[in-house]
C-alpha cells in the first residue's frame, strides 16, 4: 500500500498561497482513501474487479463498487455509502444512494467529454470517465501515469516509451510482419498485423478508439497484451497464451513496483521540502505541474517519465516475441 498526496495553490500576485492538500491511500495503483491535511479520511471507496476479471489488470476501470463519506471519528466508520454503475467500457454513467434514488448521473461523448449530469453528487464524486478522477478545474483524467485531455482527444504528455524505444514500432519495421487478419494457421496464431499496435503518434488515445479500446492507467502497452492474450486464447494457442500472460505478469509487477518506489520519493520529498517556493518546487519534482485558470498549480506523478525500467522490460518481452515467432 502507497500514499501519495496533491497539494493546489493559487496566487495573490505576489506569493504562493495552498488553497487545499489531498492525501492518497493507494492499493497498487489505485486509490482507495482519500485524507485532509490532518490525515482524517474524507473519502473511501471500495472497488472489485474491473473489466480484466481480476482487480486492477484494466487499471481499475469497471471496477469502482461503493464511494463512502460522512467519516466519523468516534466509530471510524462512514455513514454515507452510495453505488456506482458504469457502461460496457467502465465509464461512471449512474450512481445510486442507499435508498436506491438518483445520487449522480453523467452522459459522455466518446473521447470523455461531458455532455450532461446531474444530481446532488453529481459534482462530488470525481470519478467519471474510465472510472479515473478528473481534475474539476483543469478538466484533466489521471490515469496513473499520464493525463488526459477530453476536449483534444489526446494525451498531454508524451508516451513514457517514447519513439525510438518503443517496440511496438519496431515491429512494424520488420519486413517480415504478416500484415493479414488474425487467424489459426496450422494449430497456431497468425501473428499480424501488429502494425496496427504501433504508433508515432505519441499523444494519442487508444488509436483513437475510444468506444472500443481503453488505456488501464496511460501506458497502452498493456492493452496490447490483453489483446494479443485475448486472441490467443480465441484460436486455443496454449503456448501463446501462457507467453503472454506471463509477460503480462511482468508488467504488472513492474508498475507495482515502481508505484511504490514512486510513493516513497514523494513523501521523502514532500519531507525535506520547505515552504513556499520550496515546496512548489517539491511537488514539481516528482511529476508534472499543470497550470490552469487563475493561477491554480496541480502537481502529480510519473514514475516513468524519461525512461527506465519499463523500457527495458517491454523491449525484452517483445525480443523474446520474435524468438516465439520464428520456432
Amino acid at each position: 500500500m502507497a500514499a501519495l498526496k496533491r497539494i493546489e495553490y493559487n496566487s495573490d500576485g505576489s506569493t504562493w498561497n495552498v488553497v487545499s492538500e489531498t492525501r492518497y491511500i493507494y492499493d497498487g495503483m489505485r486509490v482507495i482513501q482519500e485524507r485532509d491535511l490532518n490525515n482524517t479520511p474524507q473519502v473511501s471507496y471500495t472497488r472489485g474487479e474491473d473489466l480484466s476479471g481480476s482487480l486492477e489488470g484494466a487499471g481499475g476501470i469497471g471496477g469502482l463498487l461503493v464511494r463512502s463519506h460522512a467519516y466519523q471519528a468516534g466509530s471510524g466508520t462512514f455513514t454515507n455509502h452510495n453505488y456506482y454503475h458504469a457502461d460496457g467500457n467502465g465509464n461512471i454513467t449512474y450512481m445510486v444512494t442507499t435508498n436506491q434514488g438518483l445520487a449522480a448521473s453523467y452522459r459522455y461523448d466518446p473521447y470523455g467529454n461531458l455532455l450532461s449530469s446531474s444530481g446532488s453528487l453529481a459534482s462530488g464524486n470525481v470519478y467519471r470517465f474510465s472510472s479515473k478522477e478528473i481534475h474539476v478545474n483543469s478538466g484533466l483524467y489521471y490515469y496513473g501515469y499520464r493525463w488526459y485531455a477530453p476536449n483534444l482527444q489526446r494525451w498531454l504528455n508524451r508516451d513514457p516509451l517514447g519513439e525510438r524505444n518503443n517496440p511496438l514500432l519496431a515491429l512494424t519495421r520488420h519486413g517480415n510482419i504478416n500484415r493479414g487478419a488474425f487467424a489459426p494457421r496450422a494449430g497456431r496464431l497468425n501473428r499480424g498485423p501488429l502494425e496496427r499496435f504501433g504508433n508515432a503518434n505519441l499523444y494519442e488515445f487508444v488509436r483513437n478508439s475510444p468506444t472500443g479500446e481503453i488505456d488501464p492507467d496511460g501506458l497502452h502497452t498493456l492493452q496490447v497484451l490483453f489483446e494479443l492474450l485475448a486472441q490467443a486464447e480465441a484460436v486455443g494457442d496454449l503456448e501463446a497464451m501462457a507467453w503472454w500472460d506471463y509477460q503480462i505478469s511482468v508488467l504488472l509487477a513492474e508498475q507495482e513496483a515502481a508505484a511504490a518506489a514512486a510513493a516513497a520519493a514523494a513523501e521523502a520529498g514532500a519531507a525535506g521540502a520547505g515552504a513556499g517556493a520550496g515546496a512548489m518546487c517539491a511537488v514539481a519534482s516528482v511529476g508534472l505541474v499543470v497550470g490552469v485558470g487563475g493561477g491554480l498549480l496541480l502537481g502529480s506523478w510519473e514514475p516513468f517519465e524519461g525512461g527506465g525500467t519499463i523500457n527495458e522490460n517491454v523491449q525484452e518481452i517483445f525480443e523474446g516475441f520474435w524468438d516465439w515467432w520464428y520456432k
